[in-house]
């Protein structure tokens, strides 16, 4: 422009006008390479090292193409990868398992330990079931049978004194079980509303870059016949700017859009405890 308007083909005014436009732009540079240095610090910190600078990979644009959405929809078994349907999962089985347990306490041993003197010995023994001599047991506890004296074990008497208790543990466990499954399907109905709007949002964000790349592209070949009609003197440089201004903005709006998407990609991983596509398909070069 400076070479324009030194030999007259452009005005003083079509100078600074370029001016202003460069250093609207170039002003941003510092504090872009100073996010840089934050961002490349940050990384090396979370990945155990000192901070220094990251190798660049390829640019966004020029990644694998990101996998579409399956044409079928998403399985609701990825679902079950998640941890806290895992977790829910295993507390449900647990609580269950809880049920069986205290049940299994409503049931006495019934075991007895019997000591009679018999021809002069002492003769000791289990029986597993009770003898038709339990109807002889008193307040002591001790009954006779048909050879000697006979006592319940403890566990017996226990059970029989304690059963108002053991049969609340068992309504406890059933409670907690009806809790265990109305929070298992509470967590399934979070995990398939977060999946749901990731989905939604990983496919509105690839429609929005597509549509913002075809900006970009309209917006470059706005800028070269602005500047051709400049050239030939059909315009003012003021429709050069215009459409400068406009390309770059819809380059750094393409360049979000790129990075959104991968961004909503990431989320949808994360919401079906990983990925929809098998590990052999790459993401990245």
């Amino acid at each position: 422009m400076k070479l324009r308007v030194l030999y007259g083909e452009s005005s003083m005014q079509d100078q600074l006008q370029a001016e202003q436009s460069l250093y609207q732009v170039t002003q941003n540079i510092p504090l872009l390479h100073l996010s840089i240095a934050q961002t490349e610090n940050a990384l090396s910190i979370l990945s155990g090292d000192y901070p220094h600078t990251i190798v660049r990979g390829l640019p966004l644009e020029d990644q694998v193409a990101l996998p579409a959405l399956p044409p079928t929809g998403i399985p609701g078994e990825l679902l079950a990868r998640r941890p806290d349907i895992r977790q829910a999962d295993e507390t449900l089985v647990a609580a269950a398992a809880q049920i069986d347990v205290a049940r299994k306490l409503l049931l006495p041993s019934f075991s007895l330990a019997a000591a009679a003197g018999v021809e002069g010995q002492v003769t000791t023994g289990t029986f597993p079931n009770l003898p038709k001599a339990l109807s002889n047991l008193g307040g002591s506890g001790v009954f006779y049978g048909p050879t000697g004296v006979f006592s319940l074990l403890p566990q017996l008497t226990q059970a029989i004194f304690t059963g108002g208790a053991l049969k609340a543990r068992v309504r406890l466990s059933q409670a907690q079980q009806q809790q265990a499954v109305l929070s298992y399907l509470q967590t399934v109905q979070t995990a398939v509303r977060d999946v749901s709007n990731a989905a939604a949002a990983y496919a509105g964000e690839r429609a929005h870059r597509a549509t913002q790349q075809a900006d970009t592209a309209a917006s470059v070949a706005s800028t070269k016949l602005a500047t051709l009609r400049y050239n030939e003197g059909q315009t003012s440089y003021l429709e050069v700017l215009d459409a400068q201004t406009r390309e770059y903005q819809a380059q750094i709006d393409t360049q979000t859009a790129l990075l959104n998407e991968r961004l909503a990609l990431v989320q949808l991983y994360l919401a079906l405890g990983g990925g929809f596509v098998p590990d052999t398909t790459p993401l990245h070069s």
